[in-house]
């Protein structure tokens, strides 16, 4: 499958319309249209609005089976189950340095890695790390507090790049 076949099965299924979906996701009709009728080589942009507003993965919104790294967006709670060995995480909203629509890679955190920045919990909360020993850190309130490692399931090891997706 690929997203042209995807996108008009999605729209059908939910019984969308072109000029509907334009106005969800503020992306053009004559870029819907093509999305539609031809092989096209969209941004990321487009197509996170598009999944976002199918209520679709991106991998299920390209044709591809889904991979190892799996997608959560701020708010989302981890399942350790899902996420193998790394997690691609898309802030919603202004949190620390990262803005709406700010990517980032985070990996599971075993126990013998050293942490980096910015760590999350299995609910999805992002923190930011202040000291290693004792592990203090700092939540989006500006928060200070002392955490055990066990509590942590990934940490950061990249930040990819933004994309405009409020």
């Amino acid at each position: 499958m690929n997203l042209q076949y995807t996108l008009i099965q999605l729209m059908k299924k939910k019984n969308i319309t072109i000029k509907t979906l334009s106005e969800l996701t503020n992306i053009s009709e004559a870029t819907l249209k093509r999305l539609r009728t031809r092989d096209s080589n969209p941004t990321i942009d487009v197509l996170i609005k598009l999944a976002k507003n199918l209520d679709v993965t991106l991998n299920e919104l390209i044709g591809r089976m889904p991979s190892d790294v799996k997608t959560y967006y701020q708010g989302d709670s981890l399942i350790l189950e899902e996420c193998k060995k790394e997690c691609i995480f898309i802030f919603k909203k202004q949190t620390f340095n990262f803005r709406p629509g700010a990517k980032a890679i985070f990996r599971i955190y075993t126990g013998k890695e050293e942490l980096t920045k910015y760590l999350l919990d299995k609910n999805g909360s992002v923190m930011k790390k202040v000291s290693s020993d004792p592990l203090i850190i700092e939540n989006t309130e500006h928060k200070l507090y002392e955490i055990d490692k066990k509590d942590i399931i990934a940490y950061i090891i990249k930040q990819l790049y933004e994309v405009n997706y409020a």
